[in-house]
């Protein structure tokens, strides 16, 4: 039986570091801003839900370290989760998003950053700040053009771009060989993934 509304008094779980509401019929009305008094978060999955926005109280959530909001029907990811500075996983495919903020670059501890099967069209610069990033899957996209300032990733080691309509070919073969000079620096390994990844982003 999967839940339609949330009571209040969850705000009251002042401990409370792990939450977890995946695939119930929570909606932006149904879901209380109770839940963003839960300071002491670490994890939080609301995936497979109603919403159709993330509220700006998440801001207050600044211990959270995963954030997982995949398979709803949200539009626009809000500049505040630029805040959540201890994120190392932000997962948020599979919503109609069609941007990222700029202030995704603030979360210097991200790890895994999964945008699959969005509506994103351009990527900003400030991916670049995201110096701690080993995973990026950015499929099932409308990006065309990726930022120079990837090319500093110098930690991924797992990159999707499968499914864009990515057209300008000298720009990703360019940008592709920035990218494996840093993750090569890494992964010396012959097959390694840094190698894939430039066959993959080439073909």
């Amino acid at each position: 039986m999967k839940l339609a509304r949330l009571p209040r008094e969850i705000g009251q779980l002042a401990a409370l570091q792990h939450l977890d509401l995946r695939n119930n019929n929570l909606t932006v009305d149904t879901l209380p801003l109770e839940v963003f008094n839960l300071v002491e978060l670490r994890k939080l999955y609301l995936a497979g839900n109603q919403l159709a926005v993330l509220p700006e109280q998440v801001r207050a959530l600044r211990q959270l370290q995963e954030l997982d909001i995949s398979n709803n029907r949200i539009t626009k990811l809000p500049e505040c989760v630029g805040d959540l500075r201890q994120l190392q996983r932000l997962i948020i495919s599979g919503n109609k998003i069609n941007n990222l903020p700029g202030s995704i670059g603030n979360l210097q501890q991200l790890a895994i950053f999964d945008i699959k099967t969005n509506e994103v069209s351009d990527l900003p610069p400030e991916l670049g700040k995201l110096t701690a990033l080993t995973k990026f899957d950015m499929s099932h996209n409308m990006v065309t053009e990726l930022p120079w300032e990837m090319g500093q990733l110098a930690n991924l080691n797992t990159l999707d771009v499968t499914h864009n309509p990515v057209t300008t070919r000298v720009r990703v073969n360019l940008f592709v060989l920035n990218l494996y000079a840093h993750v090569v620096a890494h992964h010396s390994t012959k097959g390694s993934c840094g190698c894939m990844c430039a066959r993959a982003w080439c073909s």
